[in-house]
């Protein structure tokens, strides 16, 4: 009669292959969403920077936001040019309804392709973008 020991020879190699997928799968997903959101936080910092630097600008207020969210792009270690990021600074004026007066404002957009990180099929979106806007 054999031991209960032999009889469990392997098994833990067994169970350990059963588990590897999964255990890599979270670890891969919680790397890669992470990477995601370090570049989803770094686009919102530079359209926030962007709209800040166009509001208070007195001379071509479109030309200092759009240099502004370029240098927190390259600040956060996003290159513009390489990653094919697009900035655009445009003005819009609306009415306040309260006071009826006219209010200008400078809105960033700020959006690049996601490149995963791992490459393992995690699903991740495949642009991250932002806006923000600020009154002049």
């Amino acid at each position: 009669m054999r031991s209960g020991r032999q009889t469990e020879r392997g098994v833990a190699a067994v169970e350990f292959a059963l588990v590897l997928p999964f255990l890599l799968a979270i670890v891969l997903g919680g790397l890669e969403w992470g990477f995601y959101f370090f570049r989803e936080q770094v686009v919102v910092n530079a359209a926030r920077e962007g709209a800040r630097a166009g509001s208070v600008a007195a001379v071509a207020p479109l030309a200092a936001a759009e240099g502004a969210a370029r240098a927190a792009l390259i600040a956060g270690s996003v290159d513009p040019g390489a990653v094919g990021a697009t900035v655009a600074a445009t003005s819009r004026s609306t009415v306040d309804p309260v006071t009826g007066e006219t209010v200008d404002s400078v809105v960033v957009t700020v959006s690049f392709p996601f490149v995963p990180l791992t490459g393992f099929g995690i699903p991740v979106p495949d642009t991250v973008w932002a806006r923000a806007e600020m009154r002049r």
